[in-house]
This record gives C-alpha cells, structure tokens and sequence, in this order.
C-alpha cells in the first residue's frame, strides 16, 4: 500500500510539474492548465473501459500517450480531476484517462448481485463404473457402485489417493483414479450460450481471470451481474462477460468432437442424445456456428472418392451435414480420428430418423471441440 502510494504521489508531482511548464513546451498552455486550476477529489472506486482509449502521462489530450487500453479493460479510479479526466492506476502504472470512457463500478451492487446467486459445490463424477465402499481400500465392503458420469458430493480427497464423498447421506469411499473432481450449481439454468472468441472465466465480476476458455465452448447460465454471467461449464464455475457469449434459444443441436457426441436442445432442455462419428484428421469436421439448410431422404451422397446412399440427410456447412450411417457397427470413442467421415456428422440409423423428424430448416447448429 506504501509502494502504491509512492507512485501516486510521484505521479501528482510530475504532473504539477508538467502543468507548470505547459505540454510539450508550449507556453500557451501554462495558463489555462495552471496546477492551481487542477481540482483533485478522491474517488478510490473500479471503473471499466467503455472504448479503446489512451492512457496518458496528463490530463489533456496533448499529454504523451503510454499505453492504449482497450475497451472492458478494468482500472482503478484514484481522483477525478476538473470533470473531465481520471488519476487511474492500470498493471501498477499511474497514469490519465478522460471520464468520457469510464463506467465507474458499484461494488455494493455487484456483491448484492452476486449475494443472490444460488450457490455451488464440489462433486466427484464417474469417470468409468466404480465401486463405492465403506472403508477406504478395496478389500473392505462395497456399499454401491457408480455408472459412469454418475455424481457423488466430494468431502475430502485422502493421503492413500481415495476421496471421502457423501453416497446416500453416508460418508463412503471411492478411488481416485475412477472419479474426477468438478463443480456444480445447485439451481436452475436459465438458459445456453457459447464463447464467439476465445475468452476469460472469471473467478468474480470485473475481477482477475480465472482460466482460458476457447471459441465455441457451451455454458449454461444460472445468473447474470451487471455485464456478466454467471456460468458452468465443463465443471467451471465463474463468470463470462454477456458480450463475448452468444444465447442459444428454441431448438438447436450441438455436436462435440472431443466426446463424440451429438445433443439436441429445446431452450435448455436436453430431448435427444446419440454418440457420432465425425470427420477424421485428414477430413475434420468444420467448428463453427450454422443452421440447417435442407433436408432430404433418400439422397445419394457424393464426392472425389465415395458415391454414397443415405436415408436421412440434414446440410449445415455446405457439403457437411448429418446422415445415417448403415454401415457402421459403433459409434463414438476415438473411431474418427482416422476411420471418419469426410467432413460429415455419421449417426445411428435410428438415431439419424428421430433428428430428422425433431428438427426443422434453419435450426442452429454448434460444432464444438
């Protein structure tokens, strides 16, 4: 605190130095930005950036320019000086930005806001089937057993590599090379969004960043803070600015490369799942935002080295789509990465049949890794 206040003091002084002496050394200038004319009041408050603006060495614009700070940057407002310029601090720099810029943050709103968000917390998730046991070793009793991605309340994660849970109100235990630890909210989704950049999850509104979250990556939404939402995805809980986010609403489909999966939604309720296989390597499926173009029965698909016949044909990204796939005896898991399709979302024929008659042209589609 010492250290900041040094620099803000420093600060102070070169600029009445600097006003003294007039910018650049125009003299014309030593009158109107006399230092007795510079009315400081402290503000010690957040704001954010409404623009991309120039971070100045003084409160004019004929002041050198240090940085340029972009739009949503966040900064710390130290004194408001004549109306019309901040004293700020940025990445332990002291510097000047006009106020036309800046949104000053309300703290106390911002912890009311988040105050009333529903809460959330740690569960251990089935990575395989496993069993849950009273005691902490495989020779001891097994009391139950976990499906794959079913969830357990985690209570605490032990020296011999098992974690304590909660199964069935009890304190029981599971091995830890079976489960993996994520984060859930306990309250309802208010609706889907992915990332249209690569952007930021943040640990609290306007805060510092708490991981890297790519382009296209779906989150669900169970709250919203000043120009923030409050998200879940993949286990991460924090918050994503609304401006980097796209609302996914009605019905729209989101394939996963990465899982290999297919899910339909209808707002945010999930009514059809399927595994798939998607393009291989050398052929990868498009990532990206489209829409259901068309759609026929009975189509013959055809290209450089296949001429093929599908009963179900759904186009989302010009010659990819989604089609059945008879002669494939599974789906899902790694399949695609060499033995995929040529761009295309194969699916069960059955599964290939309920899309068809679910979704409708011009519905949205996410391809998403």
């Amino acid at each position: 605190m010492k250290d900041k206040n040094k620099k803000i003091i420093k600060a102070l002084v070169m600029t009445s130095m600097l006003l003294m002496q007039g910018s650049k050394g125009n003299t014309e200038n030593n009158t109107s930005n006399s230092n007795e004319n510079i009315l400081y009041h402290e503000i010690n408050n957040q704001g954010y950036l409404t623009a991309n603006v120039n971070f100045r060495t003084g409160p004019d614009t004929s002041y050198e320019s240090m940085n340029i700070l972009n739009e949503g940057t966040i900064i710390n407002i130290l004194k408001k000086i004549n109306n019309d310029w901040y004293l700020v601090e940025y990445n332990n720099i002291v510097g000047y930005i006009s106020s036309l810029y800046v949104n000053i943050i309300d703290i106390n709103k911002i912890n009311e806001q988040v105050m009333k968000l529903p809460t959330s917390y740690r569960v251990l998730t089935a990575n395989t089937d496993v069993n849950i046991r009273n005691n902490p070793s495989t020779n001891d009793k097994k009391i139950g057993k976990l499906k794959k991605g079913e969830q357990v309340i985690y209570s605490k994660l032990l020296d011999n590599d098992w974690y304590e849970c909660i199964y069935k109100n009890e304190y029981s235990y599971v091995y830890g090379d079976y489960v993996d630890e994520s984060y859930i909210i306990n309250g309802e989704c208010k609706k889907i969004v992915f990332l249209k950049n690569n952007s930021l999850v943040y640990d609290y509104p306007y805060s510092n960043e708490k991981s890297k979250i790519i382009k296209y990556e779906l989150a669900k939404v169970y709250g919203e803070v000043d120009n923030y939402y409050y998200v879940e995805s993949d286990g991460i809980i924090g918050f994503r600015k609304k401006n980097a986010c796209q609302e996914l609403n009605d019905k729209f489909i989101v394939v996963d490369i990465s899982s290999q999966t297919i899910t339909v939604y209808d707002n945010v309720n999930e009514i059809l799942a399927s595994k798939v296989v998607t393009g291989k390597n050398s052929t990868p499926t498009d990532l990206g935002y489209y829409h259901i173009y068309t759609k026929e029965k009975n189509r013959t698909l055809i290209g450089a080295d296949y001429k093929t016949f599908v009963k179900y044909w759904m186009g989302f990204n010009g010659g990819e789509g989604f089609h059945d796939a008879t002669w494939r005896s599974k789906f899902g898991g790694d399949i695609y990465m060499k033995k995929g399709s040529h761009g295309c979302v194969n699916l069960p024929e059955n599964f290939a049949k309920e899309l068809y008659n679910e979704v409708s042209v011009g519905d949205k589609v996410l391809i998403k890794k």
